[in-house]
């Protein structure tokens, strides 16, 4: 991948976590990876506006509700049902400045790359393999549109962060409640 396909980013991103977690610890997307990181890959994922981590949000509830209703509840392995609550979140807006990030809702730098937009919020193969390619060029994030076709998202490879970059001023903006899945 040519960094020279990458630009700087500066401004303000929001992200939703569960409460008992650092809004800045990306040790969720090393687990299973996400749509732009394999596993082993430390990536932080932003929205570029507070309705696209609202509908980021909804989505990832309406998932947690379709799995809960086709799985029985699942046994923890110490005498315990597990709850089937989706946790309590809140959202964070966070500044950043970035030197090198990708931006795939720009049409010439998807055609540079060969990539179609429809891709982009469809499986994860193409879409981690685009990422695994932009960090190995040492590019910072990606920004992408949302698969929710509301503003778009920013993937940030942690480990590509340089002296200068990264986050500053985070604030607490509200909290979701939990939600029972049933």
């Amino acid at each position: 991948m040519d960094i020279g396909l990458a630009a700087p980013y500066a401004g303000t991103v929001w992200r939703f976590c569960s409460i008992h977690r650092d809004v800045l610890d990306p040790t969720g997307s090393t687990v299973e990876g996400g749509r732009f990181n394999l596993p082993d890959v430390p990536t932080l994922y932003f929205c570029d506006i507070e309705e696209c981590s609202e509908a980021e949000y909804l989505k990832q509830l309406s998932n947690a509700r379709q799995w809960a209703f086709s799985n029985p509840p699942w046994s923890t392995g110490i005498g315990e049902t597990a709850a089937r609550v989706f946790p309590p979140k809140i959202l964070y807006s966070v500044e950043i400045t970035l030197d090198r990030v990708l931006d795939l809702t720009d049409a010439n730098t998807r055609r540079e790359l060969g990539v179609d937009i429809e891709i982009l919020a469809g499986q994860w193969d193409p879409c981690q393999a685009i990422g695994a390619a932009a960090f190995r060029a040492g590019i910072q994030a990606t920004l992408s549109p949302s698969a929710t076709n509301v503003g778009a998202v920013l993937a940030v490879y942690v480990d590509n962060l340089d002296q200068g970059t990264g986050f500053t001023e985070l604030r607490e903006v509200r909290e979701w409640a939990a939600v029972d899945l049933g």
